[in-house]
């Protein structure tokens, strides 16, 4: 499996894979990374955390190339926020 589509900001990212996955890791205090919070885990700083690729949440009728736009947006404002 290869990376088709990245977008990485200062603290996270999100791919889209050969195979059609979209996968998320970084932080993921607001849920911006999309995942399920079971993949969080606690930094030092207590910041929600995703340590590993993860499968992003799609909403069921959205196309993936929709959604790794709409996540990789989020993913840009929040890092020139900060």
């Amino acid at each position: 499996t290869s990376v088709r589509n990245v977008s990485a900001g200062a603290s996270n990212t999100v791919v889209v894979t050969s195979v059609g996955e979209m996968l998320g890791w970084g932080n993921n205090e607001f849920g911006q990374v999309g995942v399920e919070e079971s993949y969080n885990e606690r930094a030092a700083d207590g910041n929600a955390v995703v340590l590993t690729p993860s499968p992003v949440r799609i909403p069921e009728g959205v196309e993936i190339s929709e959604a790794f736009k709409a996540i990789a947006r989020k993913i840009n404002q929040l890092r020139l926020i900060q």
